[in-house]
């Protein structure tokens, strides 16, 4: 290795994120926003913050198709399944103490888990009756 590469060390700024190769018996700035960047820590702990980038990067890019693949398949819109665990819960006639309204809530969760699995959101628009047809077979089992 020549004396030149063994002064030199690569830095991301936390500024402003971008690598900066640096002559270590220099002064110390970012090439990019030229903002000083000593008293920071530094670690080479790169590929979290990487990863982090890359799937913010795809759910930002691929919107609704990325989450799609990505993520869950099945998920309907958060207010939909609100509505439908919310009206699960408060079908029973009575009070419940808070430990049965937490199981009951388990249950109405895991049963629309169940049913979003044979229901993705296109087919429940297209037959809600089906779907509480589904629903309330599956809710039975437990």
């Amino acid at each position: 290795m020549s004396q030149e590469q063994l002064q030199a060390i690569t830095i991301e700024c936390p500024h402003c994120s971008k690598e900066n190769n640096f002559d270590i018996n220099a002064a110390v700035k970012c090439e990019h926003c030229k903002k000083e960047i000593t008293g920071f820590r530094y670690s080479k702990e790169v590929k979290s913050s990487l990863s982090g980038f890359i799937v913010g990067a795809c759910i930002i890019a691929g919107g609704h198709i990325a989450a799609d693949h990505i993520f869950e398949k099945n998920r309907y819109p958060i207010s939909t399944e609100y509505s439908i665990i919310e009206n699960c819960i408060s079908s029973y006639n009575r009070p419940l103490t808070t430990r049965q309204f937490s199981e009951k809530r388990k249950v109405c969760q895991q049963v629309l888990t169940e049913t979003q699995e044979e229901f993705d959101y296109k087919k429940f628009e297209e037959d809600q009756n089906g779907f509480l047809s589904k629903f309330e077979s599956i809710a039975l089992r437990y």
